[in-house]
């Protein structure tokens, strides 16, 4: 067996790994801590063999991926599920509702001026797991960084917009109000983060039936200056949305 295969098994494994434990989270048979302590460990060894991986079959772009990962705003990582379109499984949104449940019962603590490096780190993983279409542990994360500190506005936003496409994937009235309240409080606490503003234009769109509104949002997220491939996620909702009111 070649080095790229033996490193393929060994994700699959820890894959399978993850997988036990979300079964187990869903019955009751680990609480939320042990439950994030194992995906945590996990998924840092995936993550060190996939990087692997890429080491063995694209040197060159491994190293620039890593290169343009420097110093990226945490805002940066926010929303990529958007380009994504609403594809959550029906497992998926369970077990983000059973996240947010709990989440809901712990209540938010306080905000150690220790935890700022806990907080970056807890984003970028959710984030990859957001790319890597795991939004439950997404989630998770996220409500970890919630726990830190529950004015985070990045996790306040992509929470947010990982609830509310739960809720239209279930068609749960109370899990898209409570996603859309997330993201109003990311766009409160921070008006400069352009996610939430272009998330809220989504959300009275294609939620509130409101182009209004929706073209509102996406004023102030344009005035913000994101970046081009924001502007290029933008696009199709706000012609649609000019296109509804007229």
């Amino acid at each position: 067996m070649n080095d790229v295969s033996h490193i393929m098994d060994e994700i699959s494994l820890l894959e399978r790994s993850i997988e036990d434990a979300r079964v187990e989270f869903e019955r009751g048979e680990l609480d939320e801590l042990r439950y994030t302590q194992l995906l945590e460990r996990d998924q840092a060894s995936i993550e060190r063999l996939r990087d692997e991986l890429r080491r063995l079959e694209s040197p060159a772009s491994s190293e620039q991926d890593q290169d343009s990962n420097v110093g990226a705003p945490h805002h940066e990582h926010v929303g990529r599920s958007l380009s994504r379109g609403f594809v959550f499984s029906v497992a998926a949104v369970v077990v983000i509702i059973g996240a947010l449940a709990i989440w809901l019962s712990l209540g938010s603590g306080s905000s150690p001026r220790s935890q700022r490096d806990t907080i970056v780190s807890l984003l970028n993983r959710a984030d990859a797991e957001v790319q890597n279409n795991k939004p439950a542990e997404a989630l998770v994360l996220y409500n970890q960084v919630l726990k830190i500190d529950p004015t985070q506005s990045q996790a306040l936003a992509e929470s947010g917009w990982l609830t509310f496409e739960a809720g239209m994937v279930a068609g749960s009235k109370p899990l898209i109000a409570h996603g859309e309240s997330l993201v109003r409080e990311a766009s409160s606490v921070d008006p400069s983060l352009y996610a939430a503003h272009l998330y809220l234009g989504v959300i009275e769109l294609v939620a509130n039936r409101d182009p209004k509104a929706a073209l509102a949002q996406f004023k102030i997220f344009e005035s913000l200056h994101p970046p081009a491939k924001w502007l290029s996620l933008a696009t199709p909702y706000i012609s649609q949305a000019m296109k509804d009111l007229t």
